[in-house]
């Protein structure tokens, strides 16, 4: 377990990464609409931010149904990159 001043960091960056999510879901962008270094850099973020949302959850710094709700917007940028559907 991570100390209260890590603790408070890692929900700043979690916040975060859920704020670009969010904004990026609501462009409807998948891979088909990126060039190749715009599609690298969002694969970059996404397991970026995937290592966030799990020492999230290691962490318990929300609750297990809002983690679970806040992945499946994980899911849907998923979709989105590999699938390249909406």
């Amino acid at each position: 377990m991570k100390n209260s001043d890590e603790l408070i960091q890692l929900k700043i960056i979690y916040d975060k990464n859920l704020e670009e999510i969010e904004i990026f879901l609501e462009t409807d962008k998948t891979n088909k609409d990126m060039e190749l270094d715009e599609f690298k850099k969002e694969i970059k973020l996404f397991w970026e931010r995937a290592d966030v949302w799990n020492q999230a959850w290691h962490n318990a710094i929300y609750s297990e149904a809002k983690l679970n709700k806040d992945f499946d917007k994980f899911r849907f940028v998923v979709t989105r990159l590999v699938m390249g559907e909406e």
